[in-house]
């Protein structure tokens, strides 16, 4: 649980088998989230989002040519939540 939290999508375009893209990505958000953990914050990524692209995408007015990989909550962690 987060006391304060910020929310980011990851978009690919949807070039080829979009394995490469997808794996592309997928360093960024490992990066990303290392960086959050260095600088005291923390993240979790969330998956089960691609479940929704067509909703998340006509809400955002995203083009068709992008596909959601995955969402990312980070912000600063609730010590006091219990887990």
């Amino acid at each position: 649980m987060f006391r304060r939290a910020s929310f980011a999508l990851l978009f690919i375009p949807a070039v080829g088998d979009n394995v490469r893209v997808a794996s592309d990505a997928g360093m960024y958000a490992q990066t990303f989230l290392l960086s959050l953990a260095a600088r005291g914050y923390a993240g979790v990524p969330h998956a089960v989002l691609s479940y929704f692209a067509q909703t998340v995408r006509r809400l955002l007015n995203v083009p068709e040519g992008f596909r959601l990989l995955y969402g990312i909550s980070f912000g600063i962690s609730d010590k006091t939540h219990p887990s």
